[in-house]
């Protein structure tokens, strides 16, 4: 790969357009944004333009730069260490993230390493409010990403490659150099005199990333713009089916107060195929489901179960199809008690499906637990009787001595004892749906 020369009025055209990209996400406020930072060239160019695009346009922003020790090579802490010292060179605040439990020897390490690195970096980001993560993927990384995933024989979504903006966890995870050629951010590096370390295992051809890395490099066969040119018309695609979806989401889902979820049989089996498994992984995503890919063949199947009238379990949720309804709740086994112990922790997030919030509590020693059976569902909400009762059974209620005082519902609750708001993410989630979700 040959490094092409970028002008000044190259480079002030680069940050223009970075510039342009940040502030269409409304990043434009006294707002905090971590940057994916491992000290390779790709995230030292991310900190170099967003250094120079919030000096530019005068935004109000501070940057965090996030450094993951995976643990994996004897010194990987001496290099997210030297990392942090580059960054502080350039003025740039930063926190090293350790890794626990990653092994060199794992199969499929680099995939294994990917998602360590980004739920440490997410987990940091929810807990310091930070609601934007930037990373430094660009145009070679989404034609590598593109022909893996022709490869593995991917449809639609595999040739649209990576999402230039995704929520996950709650944290937009933002791509602003998806513009950007490999050749032309590391002349941008050279010309500002900005170092890097580069990272041998991205050389190593036993993994297919690097495998396919070289492929790209060596073969002027393939050109990069083009693959990328393919990845966004089939995005525009893509884009239209994603707001049918949500059209069809609206007229035949429903997300009950007590943290499930309904679908209507008869309009959901009358759907084409296609629409039917993106409204499932869409479904899967309101739920709570992790944030990374999700499989097709594991749609399909949950799909195939569905339509033989079976009931399906994945994910800690269990999909069960009836005349009328598919109720979608949770395992009630794999639900955690919460115990209420002090009087001063005001706030409790609740089995990733409700934030619980005391307004008033004045005892302790209570738990928030899962409803669990019939028995106790007739003492707090007699009379239940519907399609949806095996369901009700996950709902959160709030226990006095192992016995049901409330079921707890995202409605107002108030005795003589307690008082407490309930939000319910699950309506939160499909709140922040404005972006795409991947599905391989």
């Amino acid at each position: 790969m040959h490094n092409k020369d970028i002008s000044l009025k190259d480079q002030t055209s680069i940050v223009n357009k970075f510039t342009e990209i940040i502030c269409a996400y409304n990043i434009n406020g006294e707002q905090k944004i971590a940057l994916a930072i491992s000290g390779g060239s790709d995230s030292m160019c991310l900190a170099l333009l967003c250094t120079l695009s919030i000096a530019s346009a005068k935004l109000p922003c501070e940057i965090i730069g996030l450094i993951v020790d995976h643990g994996i090579r004897s010194n990987s802490k001496h290099e997210a260490i030297k990392t942090q010292l580059t960054l502080q060179k350039y003025s740039i605040k930063s926190k090293i993230l350790t890794c626990v439990n990653l092994q060199s020897t794992m199969s499929n390490m680099h995939h294994h390493a990917r998602i360590a690195r980004y739920e440490l970096m997410l987990e940091y980001c929810k807990k310091k409010d930070i609601k934007f993560l930037f990373t430094g993927h660009h145009m070679n990384d989404q034609a590598e990403t593109i022909l893996m995933n022709i490869a593995r024989g991917s449809g639609l979504d595999g040739i649209c490659g990576i999402n230039q903006a995704i929520n996950m966890m709650g944290v937009n995870v933002i791509r602003p150099m998806l513009f950007l050629q490999k050749s032309h951010i590391i002349s941008i590096l050279q010309n500002k005199g900005w170092g890097w370390v580069d990272d041998e295992s991205n050389y190593n051809l036993k993994f297919k990333r690097s495998r396919f890395r070289q492929l790209i490099n060596a073969q002027s066969e393939i050109p990069v713009e083009r693959i990328n040119l393919l990845a966004k018309n089939a995005n525009r695609t893509r884009s239209f089916l994603i707001q049918h979806v949500k059209e069809i989401f609206h007229s035949i889902c429903h997300i009950s107060e007590f943290g499930y979820l309904t679908v209507k049989s008869k309009a959901f089996y009358n759907l084409h195929e296609e629409m039917q498994t993106r409204l499932l992984d869409f479904i899967l995503q309101i739920l709570g489901k992790s944030s990374y890919q999700i499989r097709m063949r594991n749609l399909q199947t949950i799909l195939s179960n569905l339509i033989q009238n079976k009931i399906s379990t994945f994910a800690g949720y269990i999909a069960k199809p009836n005349d009328n309804l598919i109720v979608f709740y949770r395992e009630i086994a794999l639900i955690r008690t919460i115990p209420i112990t002090s009087k001063e922790i005001k706030k409790y997030i609740w089995d990733n499906r409700f934030i619980i919030t005391f307004k008033d509590c004045h005892e302790v020693n209570l738990e928030i637990a899962p409803v669990a059976n019939v028995s106790n569902l007739n003492k707090i909400f007699p009379n239940f009787a519907t399609a949806e009762k095996k369901a009700m059974l996950s709902a959160p209620a709030l226990y006095k001595n192992k016995t049901p005082i409330s079921i707890i519902s995202s409605l107002e609750y108030q005795d003589n004892y307690h008082e407490f708001s309930v939000t319910s993410l699950l309506k939160e989630r499909l709140m922040n749906q404005h972006s795409t979700y991947e599905i391989q």
